[in-house]
């Protein structure tokens, strides 16, 4: 057993978790060094996570204190090699000729691309040509990172079987929605951006998307009462993408916030945060329902089929390229050459062009991808409920909120839902179905 107390334990969990976040939120603007998250703490040292891992399986602590220990463990094995990798994104410049010239880091050819429709596809040549750096310290980084699990004999959070069922579920997703997809007749990465962007969507959007202006959206149903969110960085606005993602990140922070602050922290959170991931797609579907694009983005009825359509498409795109992103990161476990494989095939199958192969370290990696993708495809089910029981505003609804937030009180939840993976996807499909 552990000579730490268990509550002393829990602490100690919370406060490096917190700590990891601040130092993934510091490598933003710079290179946290010295961070406090680099200092391991003594409740998570070599002699006390085997301890941890002694435990008795009968103890309803055991397993939630060891999911935490050893994420934290690798996630600090981490530092240096994740500092390194983002340091090649953000701090390294290269010099251009064109599209512009001057020196320029990885982060702003990105950021280029996304916000100069012009020079779209010279900023994406431009990012893909100077990432060999970048690329090979991403590589490093899945090296320290399974070194890292192998030394401390761990499984993967997601076992295997659930990653195979995930997978599966993302190429299912891919074959189902191809000819959706072709009918857009998008022919290169610039295009598919420009497209999955969605400016084109009627509605009045805040000006500035902040905490304030999404809080502002749910002033109806007491989903804020007694609450204090800690603000997620929010996206800048481009098209309603950039909203969407925004509402996602609102509503897992919103989640997180109405945990029962009386549990341990190792039960009321979970490192895969698959239930606040869920309840964030969920937020992010509303302005798809049209109610809520009515009533909350000024959506006039006239316009609530272009509306809709243009929601269906950016969903349709998003959910595509998250499907490529399950598919990519189950192959990391593989080595290099079949991540590479992987990309190649999938981009060129699924997306109908070919796209070089530098990128797929640069823009779609996401070690998040899969209860990302779980959370997403949950959604779709979780809002159906809702919906037959509250009906379509059930956003506005004060029972169905107080049930929700009852939920988030309980303890987190671990275990993948087949039934919600199925369920999901088959709304989903129904939703495309009827509207594009």
């Amino acid at each position: 057993m552990p000579t730490t107390d268990p509550f002393q334990l829990d602490r100690a969990l919370a406060r490096f978790a917190a700590r990891g976040s601040s130092f993934e939120e510091a490598l933003r603007e710079g290179s946290a060094e010295e961070h406090i998250f680099e200092a391991l703490p003594a409740e998570l040292d070599d002699e006390e996570f085997e301890r941890l891992r002694e435990q008795n399986p009968a103890d309803p602590m055991a397993e939630p204190f060891l999911r935490w220990a050893g994420y934290l463990r690798i996630k600090h094995a981490c530092v240096s090699a994740r500092r390194r990798q983002s340091a090649a994104f953000r701090d390294a410049r290269h010099p251009l000729d064109t599209p512009a010239r001057g020196n320029f880091s990885l982060r702003q050819m990105r950021d280029a691309a996304l916000l100069d429709a012009g020079k779209r596809g010279a900023w994406l040549h431009a990012l893909a040509s100077h990432s060999t750096e970048y690329q090979d310290r991403t590589r490093a980084l899945w090296d320290t990172e399974n070194d890292a699990r192998e030394r401390l004999q761990l499984s993967p959070l997601i076992a295997a079987k659930d990653t195979t069922r995930i997978v599966s579920a993302a190429k299912a997703l891919l074959a189902a929605t191809k000819d959706a997809y072709s009918e857009l007749g998008l022919s290169s990465l610039a295009e598919l951006i420009a497209s999955g962007i969605g400016t084109d969507a009627p509605g009045v959007y805040p000006a500035r998307l902040s905490p304030r202006s999404l809080a502002d959206l749910f002033r109806e149903g007491d989903w804020l009462a007694g609450l204090s969110l800690d603000e997620p960085r929010l996206p800048r606005f481009l098209g309603v993408s950039s909203f969407l993602r925004a509402l996602a990140l609102f509503g897992a922070a919103l989640h997180d916030a109405a945990g029962h602050r009386g549990q341990p922290f190792a039960l009321r959170r979970d490192p895969l945060a698959l239930r606040s991931l869920c309840f964030g797609s969920l937020i992010a579907l509303l302005p798809s329902q049209r109610i809520f694009a009515e009533r909350r983005l000024d959506v006039a009825q006239k316009a609530s089929a272009d509306h809709q359509r243009s929601l269906s498409r950016v969903l349709l795109l998003g959910s595509r390229l998250a499907a490529l992103r399950v598919i990519l990161t189950a192959a990391v476990a593989d080595g290099e050459r079949a991540y590479r494989r992987a990309f190649s095939d999938v981009f060129a199958e699924g997306f109908g062009f070919e796209l070089d192969p530098r990128l797929s370290h640069v823009l779609f990696v996401d070690s998040g991808a899969l209860p990302r993708f779980v959370g997403l495809l949950a959604a779709f089910e979780r809002n159906h409920a809702l919906r037959e029981q509250y009906d379509e505003d059930w956003f506005r609804n004060p029972r169905a909120v107080g049930e929700l937030r009852a939920e988030f009180e309980a303890p987190a939840r671990v275990e993948l839902d087949a039934l919600d993976i199925e369920r999901g996807f088959t709304l989903f499909l129904e939703l495309l179905k009827e509207r594009l």
